[in-house]
Order: C-alpha cells, then sequence, then structure tokens
C-alpha cells in the first residue's frame, strides 16, 4: 500500500511538470513568431529599397542577401541553363496572365539562369532572368528575349539556398540544377559567386519574366503556440 502510495505521489508531481513545460514552450513560439515576423518585414524591406551598385568587393554581398543590386554588361546566351519544376512567382501573374505570349494554363515551367559579363569589371556573375512555361525552355523558342549588347539589370540578391525536403539532388556534371548552389554553379560556368534574380522591370517582350524572388519564411510557429 504505502509502494502504491509513493508511486503514485512521483506520478503526479511529474504529471505537474508537463503544464509548466508545455507553458514555456508556448512563450518561446511567440518569441520565436515575433522574431520571424520582424526578420520578414526587414527582408520585404530590402527588396523594395533603392538598387545600389555592384559593390566592387564582392564578400559584401554576403551581408546583402535581398538586397537590389544594379549591373551593367552582356549576357551570354550560349552558355545559360535552367533550374526545372518552378512555379511563376511574380506578384503581377494573375493580372498579367493574358497579356503575355506564353501558354500560361499552368504556372509551372523553369527559370532560366545567364551568366552575365559585368562591364568594367573582367568577371562574369550568374543572372537568373526569370520564369519560362516548360514548352520554352528551348532558348530558339524566344529568339526576341535573347538580348544582344550592353544591358541594365537590376536583380536580388540571393545566396546559398539548402536542399529542399523532397528536392532532386543537383548534378553539376550533367548542368542539371534543382535549387540553387551559387558557388557550384559559378564554378561550372567559369564564373563570380554572384546570383542576381532579375526583377520585373528587367523584364522583355518575349524573355523570360523577372520578379520571381520568393520573399517568404515558413511560419508555422501560431499552430505550435495552440498546440502548447
Amino acid at each position: 500500500m504505502n509502494f502504491f502510495c509513493s508511486l503514485c505521489r512521483s506520478l503526479c508531481c511529474k504529471l505537474k511538470v508537463f503544464p509548466i513545460g508545455f507553458f514555456f514552450l508556448g512563450c518561446w513560439q511567440v518569441k520565436r513568431r515575433i522574431w520571424k515576423k520582424k526578420l520578414l518585414a526587414q527582408l520585404e524591406e530590402r527588396v523594395c529599397d533603392e538598387p545600389v551598385d555592384l559593390p566592387d568587393d564582392l564578400r559584401k554581398l554576403s551581408d546583402m542577401e535581398f538586397k537590389r543590386i544594379r549591373v551593367h554588361g552582356y549576357f551570354d546566351h550560349e552558355d545559360e541553363f535552367v533550374i526545372p519544376m518552378r512555379a511563376r512567382r511574380d506578384k503581377a501573374f494573375s493580372q498579367r496572365r493574358n497579356h503575355f505570349m506564353f501558354d500560361e494554363s499552368s504556372p509551372v515551367g523553369a527559370n532560366v539562369v545567364t551568366p552575365f559579363r559585368v562591364k568594367d569589371r573582367g568577371y562574369k556573375i550568374l543572372i537568373n532572368r526569370g520564369w519560362v512555361p516548360n514548352k520554352m525552355i528551348d532558348p530558339k523558342t524566344r529568339p526576341k528575349g535573347q538580348l544582344e549588347g550592353e544591358v541594365e539589370v537590376i536583380g536580388v540578391n540571393r545566396l546559398n539556398e539548402k536542399r529542399p525536403p523532397f528536392v532532386m539532388k543537383n548534378d553539376p556534371v550533367r548542368n542539371m540544377w534543382f535549387y540553387r548552389d551559387v558557388n557550384a554553379m559559378a564554378a561550372l560556368h567559369d564564373t563570380a559567386p554572384v546570383y542576381l534574380e532579375a526583377d520585373a522591370v528587367s523584364t522583355v517582350d518575349g524573355g523570360p519574366l523577372g520578379g520571381q524572388t520568393n520573399v517568404q519564411i515558413p511560419d508555422n510557429h501560431t499552430a505550435y503556440i495552440v498546440t502548447w
């Protein structure tokens, strides 16, 4: 009997700990949610800031993700490649879908990435020019969009991307890319490790649709708060 009573008291004491633990976990999730909202606001503000010139010291770009960068130079279309299985993300999709030459019955296609020789810099960088539907992945189907001569491009600076869940591994040997590995892409295409996502203003008739930057951070904290 004494053993049974002792066991009950021990279990009761342990059970009392759980509500306290859940309370602190809930508080922690609230703090995380506030932090994440502030971070998202900062990133959205960066994307809306006035563009700046590409810094002379490219190492500074590591602290400038989502900052808009302005460059002048020349596209190397012969060396372009794509990141397939990408959804169209530009904000004006619903309003503009009936005004482009593309067949947009499905928003799934690919992003076109093109090496870009920066004027007076002696090196190339990578520019994600934007989205095309699957039927226009072949550059021969969009000759008007293959810009020649010097151009200005404003793009959002992006860093390496972690491989998302359920996404296939990149295959640099075959030049097949499924997520953004800036260093590996740059090494294969002989460019500096700089990757800009062209904004919507950089879109030209017949070319990829710019403005595909996704400024989103998964926010599961509300559900966690309710759970705890």
